[in-house]
């Protein structure tokens, strides 16, 4: 099985983390065949700590959710469909508590890496308007969400958003293309995916990658709160099928939660290389320059706790900072572009 394998391309690419601690982890191939959980009320965990709830009494079967092997020690969960001519099947599955895992993670593990595969089994021709939310929750409200969405017209995508870092409730859309331009990333059907999260506590900066996708984003996030939950909820389904017809629409495998202290080298890394900063230590003004026009939109200035000092508006392939205001400490320039963002560490005397 592809999927299986991916790890090994993840890992040659990125390199390993000796640090790495993991605080879940489920691929489903220990696990009994058949339901996921015998209770479809959101109440009571089940294999893999796993919840689940029917929003629609068209789910009310228990192996519309349920674990299945593709090969004799190969398992996947398999989320399936009765499929209603005049109904929309709706279903929710939680992992929750996630952030007592996080609470008792190593010192100095301060980047939550979240990743897992899934597979979306369509039927090309049917008349559908599916919708699947990925949904990292706190307490108050959603921290990210990546949705994918299939319309009428058989185009597979994805979308997505991030709480930002103002405080204020405002979100950030995500962008697949360099120009910031397209919200949307053709997403092929029947096919394995991997997607990576990481979400760092201490720049404030989240990492989306699909390698398979040759895809990467970065931007801030909302900080203040620990992850709680990671939710998959299904909120739309077909809708021209016969009552009797099951298909299996969506596969997920590996789910790994990990504490981490670095993120791999990817276009992060390519990122803070290309922009120079001058003086460094500094008493007062410093230069933030790059030689490939890539503009910068904002600069976010954190201490050593993890605290937003100053929000600075740029729109400049260039510029210079007054950094007079700041006490005498080592700080960091979340340098947030058109490309992504890069982060800085600077030294104030």
């Amino acid at each position: 099985m592809a999927h299986k394998y991916l790890i090994l391309t993840i890992v040659s690419f990125f390199g390993l983390n000796a640090t790495s601690q993991v605080l879940y982890s489920e691929n489903f191939d220990l696990q009994t065949s058949g339901a996921l959980n015998t209770d479809l009320t959101g109440t009571t965990p089940g294999k893999g700590n796993w919840y689940t709830q029917s929003l629609n009494t068209q789910v009310s079967s228990l192996l519309d959710i349920e674990i299945t092997p593709l090969t004799f020690n190969n398992k996947i969960l398999d989320i399936k469909n009765v499929l209603n001519s005049k109904n929309k099947s709706e279903a929710v599955l939680d992992l929750k508590n996630l952030d007592a895992l996080w609470n008792n993670r190593n010192t100095g593990n301060d980047i939550l890496k979240f990743e897992f595969d899934f597979l979306v089994n369509m039927i090309d021709t049917a008349n559908y308007g599916l919708r699947i939310d990925h949904l990292f929750g706190y307490n108050y409200g959603v921290l990210a969400q990546f949705r994918y969405f299939a319309s009428t017209n058989h185009n597979h995508m994805v979308d997505g958003y991030i709480k930002n870092s103002s405080g204020s409730g405002g979100t950030n859309k995500i962008s697949f293309d360099n120009n910031r331009t397209s919200q949307y990333l053709n997403f092929p059907n029947k096919t394995w995916v991997k997607v990576t999260w990481y979400f760092n506590y201490t720049t404030k900066i989240v990492h989306l990658f699909i390698p398979d996708l040759n895809t990467y984003y970065t931007t801030d996030f909302d900080s203040r709160f620990p992850l709680e939950s990671f939710q998959i909820s299904i909120n739309r389904g077909i809708t021209n099928q016969t009552s009797t017809y099951r298909q299996p629409f969506l596969m997920y495998d590996n789910f790994n939660i990990e504490a981490v202290n670095n993120v791999p080298l990817s276009t992060v890394e390519l990122l803070n290389a290309k922009f120079e900063i001058y003086p460094n230590p500094t008493v007062d003004i410093m230069t933030i320059k790059n030689e490939e026009n890539i503009l910068i939109e904002n600069i976010n200035i954190i201490d050593s706790t993890g605290k937003t000092i100053k929000s600075i508006k740029i729109d400049d392939q260039n510029t210079q900072l007054n950094l007079n205001f700041l006490a005498a400490g080592t700080y960091l320039l979340n340098i947030k572009t058109d490309q992504g963002t890069a982060v800085k560490k600077i030294i104030k005397k």
